[in-house]
């Protein structure tokens, strides 16, 4: 008698999220890296360095609303971008999840509102990318 791993009790992570983000989004219109961008911080040399760069990258990306960022950072920050506006326009600001997920990446707590009223209206006719990086490293939204 050989012994089976019973693979029904496992839930993938897709299955796991299903209920908390009901539909689908779309994929985003960014090219995204194959490869992890390298991300140092000063004193900090773990994942969570990576974590607070990118953190504080976003949070002045809305609070300015153009930015000037190195290349790699720009490029490590535009995905995280486009899919905090993507949550926004398609589950609002009343879906938990959504406020829990934009609670954590954006710092300053007044930029929440910006981010599901202000953006939203000016993103809703724009069927490309929100964001728009140029050669001379600048992002805005």
């Amino acid at each position: 008698m050989s012994r089976r791993f019973d693979y029904g009790t496992v839930k993938t992570t897709v299955e796991k999220y299903a209920r908390v983000f009901p539909r689908p989004l779309p994929s985003i219109k960014v090219p995204v890296s194959k490869e992890k961008i390298k991300l140092g911080h000063k004193f900090i040399k773990t994942g969570e360095g990576r974590c607070y760069i990118l953190k504080a990258a976003l949070t002045s990306l809305f609070r300015d609303e153009r930015i000037e960022l190195s290349k790699y950072t720009a490029l490590a920050v535009r995905p995280y971008a486009e899919r905090l506006i993507q949550l926004a326009i398609e589950y609002g600001d009343c879906h938990k999840p959504t406020m829990e997920t934009c609670d954590y990446w954006i710092e300053e707590k007044e930029l929440l509102h910006k981010l599901f009223k202000v953006n939203n209206d000016n993103n809703n006719n724009n069927n490309n990318t929100f964001m728009q990086c140029t050669d001379q490293l600048y992002c805005r939204i």
